[in-house]
């Protein structure tokens, strides 16, 4: 069994509804997830701030597609554990 916290609205409401947790692979699934949209939108940045060195163009142009096909991936499978109702 998984732990159970209250949700957002039980002060609010009073009714007692309780949510549970994600699972940790789920979780895992989501913070990385995060993590690799966090960094998609920093690498405007970066080759904002690297004109001028084309080795570092390419190597932020590289990672972006990386991390681009690291976004996709996550989004798979949320989507499939989703799909399957597994997504707890």
């Amino acid at each position: 069994m998984y732990p159970r916290i209250p949700c957002d609205l039980c002060s609010f409401c009073g009714i007692g509804n309780i949510t549970p947790m994600l699972k940790d692979h789920n979780h895992d699934l989501v913070k990385q997830l995060s993590e690799d949209s966090s960094s998609l939108y920093r690498y405007e940045a970066y080759l904002k701030n690297s004109i001028g060195c084309d080795h570092c163009q390419t190597l932020w142009r590289r990672m972006q597609e990386l991390d681009e096909e690291k976004v996709r991936l996550l989004t798979a499978e949320i989507q499939r554990h989703v799909e399957a109702g597994t997504f707890s």
